[in-house]
């Protein structure tokens, strides 16, 4: 296996680690039986978790916060926010096996073409791959940093600052600490305890679902990358075909008589060529079209 084809393979790992970790891989084919059956078992807990555990319970706080216009508008965000996952999930796993057609489709086929002057094909794929990489970084951080910091100021406020947080309501002392989101949970209200199982289950469910946003968005972001490089190879291909196909053929001494036409044999590789890098731009066009176009309304969707 080539250098270049090394560099496409590992294309996609990074993105296949995130919809492993945030519940969204499937093995379709492996032969793993256990590995499989732990995947589905991962991703139902999780998805079960967001989807019927707790995005419900947010939308139920929006019709509770009717009566009062600030909260009832914080938690049509917060619902808002969570919307966009929901569907961006309904599509991904409508159109999963299409992605991962496309997906294969780009990283296996008769891509490879010789290293000639400036056009280096491994290193396109290596610098399209690090910008994919290098935002699929900055999304997993910031959207870390975000749960980790609401974490941290729930934690000290609840071990450091709690006295401040009882209230006297109806002659009764409650505990009123403010969760980071607001949903109606089943683990009760009023006291230390409830509100840290509460604080707890909100923190996990805010985290899962930073990271299917990003695991969907960093996915997107990697497709758009590897069709630029196939895109800028194809480019470099055309641009150098007949310096390739030259030294391909060992026809470099015999250009530098005075010829008037190029040889037969010649002609005839850059023409298999020319041939070779039109199917490849068909490849690419033809599947983005069929594949990429609900992946794009989706994006649309949430920017």
């Amino acid at each position: 296996m080539t250098e270049q084809d090394d560099a496409l393979t590992a294309y996609f790992d990074s993105n296949i680690f995130l919809l492993k970790l945030s519940g969204f891989w499937i093995y379709d084919n492996d032969n793993k039986t256990a590995r499989k059956y732990f995947q589905h078992g991962y991703n139902a807990f999780w998805c079960f978790y967001m989807f019927v555990g707790y995005i419900p319970a947010e939308i139920l706080y929006v019709y509770y916060s009717f009566n009062d216009l600030s909260v009832f508008l914080r938690a049509l965000r917060d619902v808002g926010n969570h919307a966009s996952l929901v569907y961006k999930t309904f599509n991904y796993f409508i159109m999963r096996k299409d992605l991962l057609n496309l997906i294969d489709t780009l990283q296996n086929g008769d891509y490879e073409y010789e290293d000639c002057d400036d056009f280096q094909p491994s290193q396109i794929i290596k610098q399209e791959k690090k910008q994919a990489l290098k935002w699929t970084k900055y999304f997993w951080n910031f959207c870390n940093a975000i749960c980790l910091s609401m974490f941290l100021n729930g934690v000290v406020t609840f071990f450091f600052m709690a006295d401040k947080q009882y209230i006297v309501k109806n002659n009764e002392t409650i505990y009123e600490q403010e969760q980071p989101v607001n949903a109606v949970l089943p683990f009760g209200s009023g006291t230390k305890k409830a509100f840290f199982i509460s604080f707890v289950y909100t923190i996990v469910a805010l985290t899962l679902a930073a990271w299917m946003i990003v695991a969907l968005d960093s996915l997107f972001i990697t497709l758009m990358s590897c069709t630029s490089a196939h895109l800028k190879i194809l480019q470099g291909a055309v641009k150098t075909l007949r310096s390739r196909c030259i030294r391909r053929t060992n026809m470099c001494a015999l250009l530098k008589k005075n010829i008037l036409h190029d040889p037969e044999i010649l002609q005839h590789e850059m023409h298999k060529e020319m041939i070779r890098c039109i199917k490849h731009l068909q490849t690419v066009f033809r599947n983005n079209q069929l594949n990429m176009q609900p992946l794009n309304r989706t994006a649309s969707f949430v920017n």
